[in-house]
């Protein structure tokens, strides 16, 4: 049985820029493989890079929404593709699994996002079922690190959910499932912001000023500057916020860059965490012996 002390740290997974060495299982050097993509491999590609130490993917989560007169419909998608590639390529031993293009849009209250057309509403407790269900998948195959990344506030708190769930069944068997929640860091973005002489207000927030930044740096098809809301009046009109005007690739290349290293972190503390309850099991199996 797992110690108390590491089931609340699989609980926790809190953030670290620990560095993780290969395992003792892994060879020398990362497969090299055509894609970081899961879909664009093989299932032989993928037995392969698996033995050769490949053992963590990351399932993006993003959505389908308007974000703005500007930004195209699945920006989130896009910009989670970017993070995720990025962060796997870095790291050499994680795949990507498929984005869902999924998240919460509505509440009780309010139709949220949904009022503008294109937006795409799945409910948390769907969201959940779905992830619960695709990570299971890749448990059966040998997976055992999985890293649930998002850019939407409403889909991590689902999926923290689902995350905690999963890991309370999981852990015995050394499987953890950590949350990667690059959606807005409000310290982060003042700091950003005030290094290229911004404010916060100026940012906003849904389709706003950094947001606009990352498609720029990433995916500037996405960005329709002849419907660029440049006016206050026009950005409410058009669901957006701040001054989306003023954005830049390089305000938006810095964004990325400090989503990207805060992924690779998450990796880190899952097969930190993973490591230590090998540890703890080994420690446990060979008791009875040393009595």
């Amino acid at each position: 049985m797992l110690s108390l002390r590491r089931l609340a740290s699989v609980a926790a997974l809190a953030l670290s820029c620990a560095v993780v060495q290969p395992t003792a299982s892994r060879a020398a050097d990362a497969p090299a493989l055509p894609s970081v993509w899961l879909a664009d491999l093989t299932w032989l590609e993928l037995r392969t890079a698996m033995q050769q130490g490949v053992d963590t993917v990351l399932l993006p989560l993003g959505g389908i929404e308007a974000r703005g007169s500007h930004l195209v419909l699945g920006a989130n998608n896009r910009v989670l593709t970017t993070i995720a590639t990025a962060a796997a390529k870095k790291d050499q031993w994680t795949l990507i699994a498929p984005v869902v293009p999924f998240a919460p849009e509505i509440s009780d209250d309010s139709l949220g996002t949904l009022r503008w057309p294109g937006t795409l509403h799945m409910s948390p407790d769907s969201i959940g079922s779905l992830v619960a269900e695709v990570t299971a998948s890749l448990k059966v195959h040998g997976i055992h690190h999985l890293i649930l990344l998002t850019n939407q506030p409403a889909a991590a708190d689902a999926l923290r959910d689902t995350a905690r769930a999963l890991n309370k069944s999981w852990a015995v068997e050394g499987v953890v499932v950590g949350l990667a929640d690059v959606s807005p860091d409000s310290a982060f973005e003042k700091e950003l912001l005030a290094k290229f002489r911004l404010t916060p207000e100026q940012n906003g927030d849904h389709g706003g000023l950094i947001e606009t930044a990352e498609m720029l740096a990433c995916c500037s098809d996405g960005v329709r500057q002849s419907t660029l809301p440049r006016t206050p009046g026009a950005v409410e009109a058009s669901g957006a916020s701040g001054r989306p005007d003023l954005a830049t690739s390089d305000i938006g290349r810095a964004s990325l860059e400090h989503k990207i290293t805060s992924v690779l972190a998450t990796i880190a503390e899952v097969r930190s965490v993973a490591a230590e309850i090998k540890a703890d099991q080994a420690q446990e199996d060979s008791a009875p012996a040393a009595q």
